[in-house]
């Protein structure tokens, strides 16, 4: 009897605090965050964990009614006939789909009382109510319903069309039967001397008759070259405008590489590498394993010869996972180029280093800095070099030689060998 918790990123820290509390209190509950391993297909183990369960439980707020990976789980658990238990956090429009669910209301009642009935109601599932493809069937007929009263000053006209064409067919049907039927006509005819000479006739005009009818297959021809417009490459989404819309594009090289699954609009599905999503115009970031070696993980955004990027970073949890920022003359980390680094720690306040990216030695630093509304970094390039600023003027390095006219940036984490959890955001991304 495992629960699934849907939840928009921004919700990450309520939908971790109740999947615990709910786990403390011996119910079986599925979070992405807490049971998909880093590195594993995000896509697979969540469809896995969505056709395992029998309780769909969905965190409603403003962003995650927003969200497309939220609405596509929302489908799949009705039209998979889970109990569906939806959870108001914050006021918000309800989906269609989901008024007719009994909801817990946690922006009315503390969260002890809240917390307590889900307990209530995950322990008697009686209580939920199941989703079902065919619970839909009213709205279904209500909006066909709909879209034939739309029609419905058309209705004279289209009735008229189907009796002309009826008509047509049945003259035309007509038509080629008395074609055929002089044959028969002519062999009753007395005059023995003139049978054959009609039957010579309707021979030939047999043929040309039904070679006729062919024609119409004509029309057919440009029916083959209609669906030639699903021609459409679908454009990719350009960086710096991605976030924007709830995207990740696809532009973003993806590091290390690892297979990664694309959403069809020029936008990878995500969480990318189980990390990274994009809502309100914003990338966040999530990761945490249990043990191992130190790995690194990130995007990579092509440049272009010259200009500047800014953009800040909010940090939520730092635990022995560094932060990496940095602009590379190629998409790899083990490359030449200019690497800063926010280290594990108090996210409330930190020093930001520049780091060798070949032996990750500490080449300068600034003073411990209090995070505030985030760190604003800034990185300049040219077609020769590259230098990072620390905003507003808090410290700048030298620049950096990397002699090449392409540049990446790359926006990531460290995690450090053992267990490690890093958690945050970037924004105001500005790349001019």
């Amino acid at each position: 009897m495992t629960t699934f918790i849907s939840y928009s990123r921004v919700n990450s820290d309520f939908a971790v605090n109740i999947a615990k509390d709910l786990r403390s209190a011996g119910f079986d509950i599925w979070l992405d965050q807490l049971d998909i391993p880093t590195g594993s297909r995000w896509d697979d183990e969540l469809e896995k964990a969505l056709d395992r369960c029998s309780t769909f439980l969905i965190v409603l707020s403003p962003e995650s009614i927003k969200s497309q990976n939220v609405k596509d789980e929302i489908g799949y658990a009705i039209d998979g006939g889970k109990h569906i238990l939806p959870v108001l956090i914050k006021n918000c429009k309800i989906p269609l789909r989901l008024r007719r669910f009994q909801f817990v209301d946690f922006t009315d009642d503390s969260y002890k009382e809240s917390l307590d009935q889900i307990k209530q109601m995950l322990g008697n599932t009686s209580e939920l109510q199941k989703g079902d493809k065919a619970s839909d069937k009213v709205e279904d007929e209500s909006a066909l319903v709909k879209s034939l009263l739309k029609w419905k000053p058309q209705l004279p006209y289209i009735v008229g069309g189907i009796v002309v064409i009826a008509l047509a067919f049945l003259f035309t049907g007509r038509f080629m039967a008395a074609g055929s039927t002089p044959a028969g006509d002519v062999t009753i005819t007395p005059a023995q001397t003139s049978t054959l000479i009609p039957a010579t006739e309707t021979i030939t005009s047999v043929p040309t008759e039904s070679a006729t009818p062919p024609e119409p297959t004509s029309t057919l021809v440009p029916a083959t070259d209609t669906p030639v417009p699903t021609f459409t490459p679908i454009p990719t989404v350009e960086i710096g405008q991605d976030w924007i819309i709830g995207c990740v594009s696809s532009k973003w090289q993806i590091y290390p590489s690892a297979p990664t699954v694309e959403r069809g609009d020029g936008c990878w599905v995500e969480p990318v590498i189980n990390t990274f999503s994009a809502e309100n115009g914003d990338l966040d970031f999530l990761a945490e394993r249990g043990s191992g070696d130190a790995e690194i993980y990130g995007l990579f955004a092509r440049l272009p010869e010259s200009g500047t990027v800014t953009f800040t970073v909010r940090l939520r949890d730092l635990d022995n996972a560094d932060l990496l920022m940095g602009v590379f003359p190629e998409p790899d980390v083990a490359s030449q180029g200019l690497l800063m680094t926010i280290l594990n720690g108090d996210v409330n306040k930190r020093s930001i280093d520049q780091k060798d990216p070949l032996t990750y030695v500490t080449v300068n630093r600034t003073s411990a800095l209090n995070q505030g509304n985030g760190f604003s970094v800034s990185f300049t390039f040219t077609t020769l070099s590259a230098t990072s600023r620390v905003n507003p003027s808090v410290f700048t390095t030298n620049q950096v030689s990397i002699r090449s006219p392409q540049k990446w940036l790359f926006l990531g984490f460290k995690g450090l060998r053992g267990q490690y959890r890093i958690e945050g955001t970037f924004l105001n991304f500005d790349l001019r």
